[in-house]
This record gives structure tokens, C-alpha cells and sequence, in this order.
């Protein structure tokens, strides 16, 4: 079920940017009301499949001279969070870890925590040989 591609890239520096993501979270994500209803607010066109979806995505990336912030829903980022952050022009959040946050801290700093101990078990798991392929299949 994972797939990967190519949302950018520039053959003259050899820069890709690559999304790994899971074909069937990803059509759940989109699929859920609120995230259609701000990505085509956000003037994305309706789409039938995740990947019609992530075209616009890409070409957006492209086409865009600021970075089109709406890429916090592709990435799992609560909706709050990404329209705060768009809203306030990413300042007055209250609390910044792996993205800036706009809506609870207290619950924002807990899915911090649990993300910081995921990556170092993923981390030590790697270190002592587990192949990539089964770290992502647990992830």
C-alpha cells in the first residue's frame, strides 16, 4: 500500500522532493469532508483518486512562488494547525515542534512526545540492522 513520487524536482541540481505516503490513509484523509472542502477553497478542482489529488499538489509546487502551506494536510498535520499557520502568516502559534501548532499546546506537545519516541525506536531499530523496508511496514 505505499507508494512514492516525485512532487518537485530539478534535474539541473539533482533536488527531488519525494512523498512517501500510504494510498489508502492518503484517500481517507482527502476523502473526509472538511479536508475537500478547504482544499477546494484552497482552488484545488474536485478529484476522483488521491493521486488526481496530489498532480495538483505537485504542480502548485511548481507553479507557486510561495510554498503552498496547504501541504500539511498530504502530510497528516491537523487542519487547525494548517489554517492557523495560513491564517497567522506562521506566527502567534501556541507551540512549535515538528510543525507550529494553533490549537491546544498541551495536546500538541503530547503527539510530540510520542513522535520524538517513535523516531528513536525507529532510529535504534536501524542502527541495530533492521532493514528500511520493515521500519516503514511498522511505522
Amino acid at each position: 500500500g505505499l507508494r512514492l513520487v516525485i512532487l518537485k524536482g530539478c534535474r539541473r541540481t539533482g533536488s527531488y522532493l519525494l512523498y512517501l505516503y500510504r494510498e489508502r490513509d492518503l484517500a481517507e484523509v482527502l476523502g473526509r469532508r472538511e479536508h475537500r472542502d478547504f482544499l477546494r477553497a484552497m482552488g484545488y478542482t474536485p478529484w476522483e483518486a488521491p493521486g488526481d489529488c496530489l498532480r495538483q499538489l505537485a504542480a502548485r509546487l511548481c507553479l507557486e512562488e510561495e510554498f503552498p502551506h496547504e501541504i500539511g494536510v498530504f502530510l497528516g498535520y491537523p487542519l487547525d494547525d494548517v489554517k492557523g499557520f495560513i491564517r497567522h502568516k506562521g506566527r502567534d502559534y501556541t507551540f512549535c515542534g515538528c510543525w507550529k501548532c494553533y490549537g491546544d499546546p498541551q495536546a500538541a506537545r503530547r503527539r510530540f512526545e510520542r513522535y520524538h519516541r517513535c523516531t528513536a525506536v525507529l532510529r535504534r531499530r536501524y542502527a541495530e540492522g533492521t532493514p528500511i523496508t520493515q521500519l516503514i511496514e511498522a511505522a
